[in-house]
């Protein structure tokens, strides 16, 4: 039963100190969920107030509370005074849901502030046990303006929570009247990155050396990570970061290295910080007064690309390693270092001075459109790629890749990011975190951080030439799979069970098939009707998995770190057969 009737009451704003301020209210319906429009108007240009948009609801079938951010597994419903979340144009999505113990829907809310900073306050109020769902804006500090408009949306329809996280995600694309880069076919590629195998010890024959074996194996792209552009000192963070020039003692002749690795038969990515521009650069001295902040312990500046110089050195810099060096694409890094300092914004103290654009996530967006613009002006197929957290609707105008955050080792941990990327970025390719395991460990062990990465474009990150033959035949078995199953694992109709379990079962579904991929032995998965070929694969620890088929529970055979395909009916018994499929 949904709580949404015609006579709830219509969200209250609320605003202590309006000011010069007016508010006005309308409200519409759309595809059956509730929409209010709420805009802001001032006679004389001035910073707008802080106020919230709040409503509340009885904890009626409401266990948990999920919002796209980096820590997916924290879906606890807390007290209303704990339960706080906050989304902007480089953190999540301004979207949240409230959801049951059997993956439906109770309430979403999402509103179409995409680019500035927004509070969530969602939990239980003790007394009455109501659920609070609060949203606070200009709780930051923000350029003067005249007028300002956002439109709520609050979903209680019975539907799966995914859907409704889905269907709002889309909902703030399309209000905001985003387009998504372009995506090539080549962002669905399987990679070989350097990053976790290497750090910034990094030279041109050892990587071309790892790119032979990577495509072999059916690696498609690489990515250079950092440490390209530093000579030998790997312990100075970021301090020498900004001039953007391959280090001579590793990359001697950047252009010869991209055209060998493109020889192998890869494309060629480069990562890029974009914020930094370290202590220890010749550019840090000719940005002088037009940082953001800096940071001593990483001995390097932010820039603040509100001044025009700032925005073209960007974009003039990523358009030459393009042209210059013949690359494929970027790994653009630490968007989300773009923010207002704690002790203050330094615009305000000098007037604005020299900056073309007051707001800071207006300039980001200006900038971000520009650099996407003289990328794909250069290589109109080109791949940029983004990480948790700047995984939004905007971000997905700029790149047409987005990354589970860095967690080194930590399969589960990937497993629920590239879930949650995956239930709110439409059409943008989803990539997996990096993938690393010890080479001493076992053959099924090695096989688990890649199922756990089945879902999302799998980012292989281990020295190749350091695996013992055994974990090559995993990486093989297991590429070879992601492949030929790469229309349903990755495009397919994708539903993720049960956050607030941190995803015991994920499953895929295209036209022909559906993949289904049990991570826990104390849960069942419920095929339903094999009306299709469904492949079951067994990410857990044990051999065998019990599964749900048309009403029925069933022990499969299927080992670990494997998989078996389901399809057809044995007449002998009315029931369905298992066909195993070969493992090597």
């Amino acid at each position: 039963m949904s709580l949404a009737t015609p006579a709830a009451p219509a969200p209250a704003l609320v605003c202590d100190k309006p000011g010069t301020w007016t508010f006005a209210t309308r409200e519409s319906t759309d595809a059956g969920r509730r929409v209010c429009e709420y805009r802001l108007t001032s006679p004389v240009e001035t910073q707008p107030p802080v106020f919230s948009i709040e409503f509340e609801r009885p904890q009626v079938d409401m266990h948990h509370v999920w919002f796209p951010h980096a820590e997916p597994d924290r879906c606890h419903l807390q007290a209303d005074r704990n339960g706080n979340y906050f989304s902007n144009l480089s953190f999540a999505l301004p979207l949240c849901v409230v959801f049951n113990d059997s993956d439906g829907n109770r309430v979403t809310i999402a509103n179409t502030e995409s680019l500035r900073h927004v509070v969530y306050q969602v939990g239980v109020i003790e007394a009455g046990d109501r659920v609070l769902f609060r949203m606070r804006f200009f709780t930051q500090a923000e350029a003067p303006m005249r007028d300002y408009a956002v439109k709520v949306m609050i979903d209680e329809r019975p539907v799966r929570w995914d859907t409704a996280a889905a269907e709002a995600a889309e909902w703030i694309r399309r209000e905001n009247g985003f387009v998504p880069a372009v995506v090539p076919a080549a962002a669905y590629d399987p990679l070989y990155s350097t990053w976790y195998g290497f750090h910034k010890d990094v030279h041109a024959a050892t990587v071309e050396a790892e790119c032979a074996r990577a495509a072999r194996m059916g690696m498609q792209t690489l990515i250079l990570d950092d440490g390209w552009q530093v000579d030998t000192d790997v312990a100075s963070g970021y301090a020498k970061v900004g001039d953007w020039m391959p280090a001579k003692t590793k990359f001697p002749d950047m252009a010869a290295h991209v055209a060998r690795v493109h020889a192998i038969g890869m494309k060629y990515m480069l990562w890029f910080s974009l914020p930094f521009v370290g202590y220890d650069s010749t550019n840090f001295a000719r940005f002088r007064g037009k940082y953001l902040s800096t940071n001593d312990r990483l001995r390097a500046g932010v820039l603040d690309p509100r001044f025009p110089e700032v925005r073209a050195f960007l974009a003039d810099t990523l358009d030459r390693a393009m042209r210059e060096w013949n690359l494929d694409g970027l790994k653009l890094d630490f968007l989300d270092a773009y923010r207002i300092p704690s002790e203050g914004d330094p615009a305000e103290r000098d007037g604005y001075a020299g900056r073309d654009i007051r707001s800071l996530p207006q300039a980001v967006d200006v900038m971000m459109k520009e650099v996407t613009r003289r990328v794909t002006s250069v290589k109109p197929d080109a791949l940029i790629e983004f990480r948790q957290n700047y995984i939004g609707p905007a971000i997905r105008q700029y790149g047409n890749m987005l990354r589970a955050t860095d967690c080194p080792g930590d399969m589960a941990g990937n497993r629920m990011r590239i879930a949650m990327l995956r239930v709110t970025s439409g059409t943008t390719p989803v990539h997996a975190d990096m993938l690393e395991w010890h080479p001493s460990d076992t053959p099924e062990n090695a096989a688990r951080p890649i199922l756990n990465a089945l879902f999302g474009v799998i980012q292989y990150s281990m020295v190749l030439q350091n695996l013992p033959p055994a974990h090559l035949a995993v990486v093989d078995k297991w590429l070879k799979f992601s492949q030929d199953h790469r229309e349903t694992l990755l495009k397919g109709c994708f539903k993720a069970h049960h956050p607030e379990m941190c995803y015991p079962v994920l499953e895929g579904e295209s036209d022909g098939e559906r993949v289904v991929v049990v991570y826990s032995d104390t849960v069942f998965a419920d095929l339903g009707r094999l009306d299709k070929p469904v492949f079951l694969v067994n990410a857990t620890a044990r051999d065998g998995l019990v599964v749900e088929i048309d009403g029925a529970p069933r022990r499969v055979a299927v080992g670990k770190s494997d998989f078996i395909r389901l399809e057809g009916e044995d007449r002998s018994n009315g029931y369905f057969v298992a066909v195993p499929r070969p493992t090597s």
